[in-house]
């Protein structure tokens, strides 16, 4: 099925899925640390500047691929972005993206 086939059929059908109403939140992407750096060692780093809340996870290779540094995903809730922003996004901006921000 060609791309203007299925744009032309989804726009004749009323698609009224329901859905979970999502919190808002900023995800980042965090990058080319250090390869030994560890989640707690991240997570520490966040509460020492005084960010409570962030969630991380460490990001692994797929299909066996060896990464070079760390990489990691970080969830910050909507009340502590502008101290996210402010506080970390500013030092590792080369390092980091935003992947995400619904607010």
């Amino acid at each position: 099925m060609n791309s203007s086939k299925k744009h032309n059929f989804c726009q004749t059908i009323n698609w009224q899925l329901p859905a979970v109403p999502r919190e808002k939140r900023l995800v980042a992407y965090v990058g080319t640390l250090a390869k030994e750096t560890t989640v707690d060692e991240l997570t520490a780093f966040l509460k020492n500047e005084g960010l409570d809340d962030i969630t991380c996870r460490w990001l692994q290779a797929e299909n066996g691929r060896q990464l070079s540094t760390a990489a990691f995903l970080s969830v910050v809730p909507k009340p502590i972005v502008a101290s996210f922003m402010t506080k970390v996004y500013g030092l590792w901006e080369p390092k980091c993206e935003i992947v995400s921000y619904n607010s």
